[in-house]
């Protein structure tokens, strides 16, 4: 049974992140989403906030497969923590694939089995990013097409807050 961790801040959980947990799970039988927890940052959402949207984003068809936790600390320690047998990334652009391959040999050099799936973005959603949505947020756009359905009203009351 193979098992992948799909890392990130989360802040929010996006559309484009959905897609790749979605797809991340045809091709492994179970996913660890790893909501990371940067307290140097100004989140919108505090850690247990965005692991309770993601699982309401993933909703009840992808929820057994899921399990969606808060961590901090190194990856390469979650990874070998969990069993997971491999990291899944997405790539939107060149500048990700460069990142994403140090961020490979980093971990690789932590841990030598240590594994990264990496998962181009879907065309349509490639644009789209956290930090785009708190920006828009900040301006008082709509964002809620950017944002799973399930999650939409909350990242709207958030930045109304800010």
């Amino acid at each position: 049974m193979s098992l992948f961790v799909f890392p990130g801040s989360f802040d929010p959980f996006t559309r484009g992140h959905l897609d790749l947990a979605t797809r991340a799970l045809g091709i492994c039988d179970r996913l660890v989403v790893a909501v990371a927890n940067h307290p140097d940052k100004r989140p919108l959402f505090l850690p247990e906030e965005r692991v309770e949207l993601i699982r309401r984003s993933l909703g009840e068809e992808l929820e057994p497969r899921t399990e969606v936790m808060v961590w901090n600390g190194l990856l390469a320690d979650l990874v070998s923590k969990t069993g997971a047998d491999a990291v899944v990334r997405g790539i939107r652009d060149g500048d990700d694939l460069d990142w994403e391959l140090r961020l490979h040999e980093a971990n690789r050099n932590l841990a030598p089995k240590f594994e990264t799936v990496l998962l181009p973005c879907s065309p349509e959603l490639r644009w789209i990013s956290s930090s785009l949505v708190r920006e828009l947020l900040g301006y008082g756009r709509d964002v809620s097409p950017l944002v799973p359905e399930a999650v939409a009203a909350e990242v709207e009351a958030r930045g109304k807050k800010r």
